[in-house]
């Protein structure tokens, strides 16, 4: 569960990186709706990693919270990202992120975990499928 909880909290915090990063970048004629829409997106996961890192003290997981291998992880994942230059290249990325978040998710659910662990990680996974579902309507 360690190991599942850790990937969890590194995949919202480059999640945060960079919709945040996204949120700064934003131009052109779609401007206000995109950096809009970033900003909404690195908040929330945001405040769900910080929930996933609180559960995991919790849980006296060490692994989620060692900030020194966490900013490793973060920092190789966001190192094969492409390079992108336009909003609709950054909603593409972010779609492939919340698919990797999903996945973590949907691991996470197959333990056997507490009931509040269930409900926390559930939460995040509707979340993703919320912006999911966003970003796809903003694609189209």
């Amino acid at each position: 569960m360690e190991k599942l909880m850790f990937l969890l909290s590194c995949q919202l915090r480059m999640m945060n990186l960079y919709y945040h990063n996204a949120h700064h970048l934003a131009q052109g004629p779609t401007f206000e709706s995109d950096h809009e829409m970033f900003g909404e997106f690195y908040g929330e996961v945001s405040d769900q990693f910080d929930d996933v890192v609180e559960r995991s003290i919790g849980m006296d997981l060490k692994k989620p919270s060692d900030l020194c291998e966490q900013i490793r992880a973060v920092y190789s994942k966001l190192e094969t990202l492409p390079e992108v230059n336009t909003s609709k290249e950054r909603f593409t990325v972010g779609l492939s992120l919340e698919d990797d978040l999903i996945k973590i998710v949907n691991l996470i659910c197959k333990q056997d975990v507490s009931a509040g662990v269930e409900q926390l990680v559930g939460e995040i996974g509707n979340r993703a499928e919320i912006r999911t579902y966003k970003i796809k309507q903003r694609l189209k």
